[in-house]
């Protein structure tokens, strides 16, 4: 027998040492965006719009394409009118195919929700009044 010792055997995972989560990001109940993956260059907008439209009623959909060519870059996001629709077309969707293709189907917390200019204005004009203004007009916080 040799004088070195053995290495010693990795011990046995147990179920918490196992993530199951896969790395997929936390799912947003109010997204309303869907990001569509991996198209092939044949999709056009009224591809989308028929077969994900089956999930529900689309506002927007933006295809990017290649200006000299005219053809997608393999990608769109879909804006569904309500979350729920949208959570419908990534369940069913992801890991379908589309044109022959496997495409990737995922939520988007994408557009944020606005914050109307007269709100943000009045906020903006309020804390500079209060910084910029006479020491008896300042707001008290």
């Amino acid at each position: 027998m040799s004088v070195r010792g053995r290495s010693r055997s990795p011990r046995p995972l147990r179920d918490e040492d196992v993530d199951m989560d896969n790395g997929s990001p936390p799912t947003d109940p109010l997204a309303k965006v869907v990001i569509v993956t991996n198209l092939t260059r044949n999709v056009v907008e009224s591809h989308l719009q028929t077969i994900f439209g089956f999930y529900g009623e689309i506002v927007k959909v933006d295809l990017p394409l290649y200006a000299k060519s005219g053809q997608n870059r393999g990608k769109a996001a879909l804006e569904y009118v309500d979350a729920i629709a949208a959570q419908k077309a990534v369940a069913h969707m992801d890991g379908g195919q589309l044109d022959g293709a496997v495409v990737k189907v995922e939520l988007s917390d994408l557009p944020r929700p606005q914050v109307p200019l007269s709100f943000a204005l009045a906020l903006t004009l309020s804390a500079a009044s209060a910084a910029w203004g006479p020491p008896g007009l300042r707001f008290a916080p």
